[in-house]
């Protein structure tokens, strides 16, 4: 595919992009079902925009992708292996993150033997939701691993789920966060400008700043 009208995924079934796309230049929409990829370019050039749907990365190895992307609703990220019980630990990376007042699961595929980890890597997060509440929910034997989280109008953040999240630091203003579930969340740098509360409820809070 090419060009720049982009792709609207709006049926509740799965489609699977395996080709190269790099001649597309238009906006992903994910609104409903699933988008399984299986190539590096099988996103094109444009934006994700997760408004319902979920996004599955599905390779045996790292894919070269870097699309950013945009989560407004309730939505999913899945990291599987082509290979049943692979054990194997693969991780994928996307651009940057923008986050409305909504959850996104971040969550290994079945075809991952239970010893591998998925590791999802994200660059620079934004919370975007005139003051809501956003939420990373992170499933077993997942690494989500992100750049500064920042809050354009004092957003709160979650972080939930029995996987383990590292963060390379926040600025909250005066949003609060929130840790509960099993996993494990990991502050790697500094917050910076963050005067709100840090609650954790379960799971375990690292701070190596």
């Amino acid at each position: 595919m090419a060009g720049s009208n982009g792709i609207n995924k709006t049926t509740i079934d799965t489609v699977t992009l395996s080709g190269d796309n790099s001649g597309l230049f238009g906006t992903v929409d994910i609104a409903a079902g699933t988008l399984e990829i299986k190539s590096s370019n099988a996103l094109g050039h444009g934006m994700v925009t997760l408004t319902g749907g979920y996004l599955t990365i599905t390779s045996d190895s790292a894919l070269a992708l870097g699309n950013n992307v945009d989560v407004s609703v309730a939505s999913g990220i899945t990291l599987d292996a082509v290979t049943s019980g692979l054990t194997t630990s693969v991780t994928q990376t996307l651009g940057t993150l923008k986050m409305g007042a909504t959850n996104l699961d971040v969550l290994k595929g079945g075809n991952f033997a239970s010893s591998a980890t998925a590791t999802l890597v994200v660059g620079a997060v934004s919370l975007d939701s005139a003051g809501g509440l956003s939420g990373f929910n992170v499933g077993s034997g997942m690494q989500f691993t992100t750049g500064a989280v920042t809050s354009v109008a004092n957003e709160s953040l979650s972080v939930y789920g029995p996987g383990s999240t590292t963060i390379a630091g926040l600025s909250l203003g005066t949003g609060n966060l929130t840790k509960n579930g099993s996993g494990t969340l990991t502050l790697s740098a500094a917050a910076s400008g963050w005067t709100g509360s840090t609650t954790i409820m379960d799971g375990k809070l690292i701070s190596m700043a």
